[in-house]
């Protein structure tokens, strides 16, 4: 029997996120967690998931306090048993470790 990982996930915002309200309107991130996850047939069979929606924000308005906000949050699910954490934040940015 495989022994399910406990990993925490959190967005930040991000080009991923991001959707338009009507046609012909700028895009806004408005995407949670949760909505992106469940995108992903089958993962929660896999692992056990904590999933948190951090930030809505776009990329180039991340600011130092936002990381050092992600990173308190990531050593607080570490500390509450997390074996890994996970935060995406662009279409191609998907960035944790696994303890």
């Amino acid at each position: 029997m495989t022994t399910r990982r406990k990993v925490s996930l959190a967005t930040l915002g991000g080009t991923i996120t991001m959707t338009a309200a009507a046609l012909g309107q700028g895009v806004v991130p408005t995407t949670s967690a949760g909505d992106l996850l469940a995108a992903v047939p089958g993962l929660e069979a896999i692992t056990d998931l904590y999933v948190a929606t951090l930030l809505r924000k776009p990329e180039a308005s991340l600011g130092i306090d936002d990381v050092l906000a992600v990173l308190d949050w990531a050593q607080t699910r570490l500390s509450q048993g997390a074996e890994g954490v996970v935060h995406v934040r662009a279409p191609f940015a998907a960035h944790g470790a696994l303890t």
